[in-house]
């Protein structure tokens, strides 16, 4: 947050990144998750209280990106090397949800009343629109999701039912538990493995450590 760019933004990684004003959609809210593991585990509310407004100035940031499709418009490339990422994006749509969900709860650690961080109230609205914004991209003939509702989408000229947006969909519970479609999705996944690992369909050709971690926690 020392970092923190004048229009909310976070730094794209740490120093010396950041100087150049270099930004991520994805790491963006990587870091907000960072935030909840840091004071779930540390239980450091002072620094929370501390650090709150610049924290749902940052979250404002990607609320503002989520449009009439329902989905997080990616304006930056920036993610984990992967070519292609920009547009409404599933992953960062799921990841923004995980945010919101896990938003709600520091907002009720700390006693944060504004109308935003209540049940009924914007954050929670912004995520079952994402919810909603998520069926753009299903893809029922491989029982996926597609990259984005662009060249990317399900039949797109371009076509990609990604690991990580996949992964995140499992890891995030956007879903219900009962959704004949969160298994189907883990067996999807495991069925694209090979000798060397789990592949990164979204960039041909490469075994992501990242990706997989996230998928091995959706599974």
């Amino acid at each position: 947050f020392n970092h923190q760019y004048s229009d909310g933004a976070l730094p794209y990684a740490g120093p010396p990144m950041g100087d150049g004003g270099e930004f991520s959609d994805t790491y963006h809210l990587h870091s907000l998750l960072g935030v909840f593991n840091y004071v779930l585990y540390s239980g450091d509310l002072k620094w929370l209280r501390g650090n709150w407004i610049n924290y749902v100035r940052a979250l404002d940031v990607s609320i503002a990106k989520v449009d009439d499709k329902d989905l997080l418009h990616v304006s930056s490339g920036n993610d984990w090397l992967r070519p292609g990422m920009t547009g409404h994006n599933g992953e960062a749509s799921a990841i923004l949800h995980e945010v919101l969900e896990k938003s709600l709860m520091l907002a009720n650690f700390i006693g944060d009343d504004h109308p935003h961080a209540q049940p009924g109230g914007k954050w929670k609205s912004v995520a079952d629109r994402l919810k909603r914004g998520m069926e753009r991209i299903y893809c029922p003939r491989a029982g996926l999701f597609a990259d984005n509702i662009g060249r990317r989408n399900c039949g797109g000229v371009e076509e990609v039912l990604p690991q990580d947006g996949n992964s995140w969909i499992l890891l995030t519970r956007i879903l219900k538990d009962d959704d004949p479609r969160v298994s189907n999705i883990s067996e999807n996944l495991r069925k694209r493995w090979t000798k060397y690992g789990a592949p990164a369909v979204e960039y041909p050709n490469v075994i992501s450590p990242f990706a997989t971690s996230f998928e091995l926690l959706g599974h």
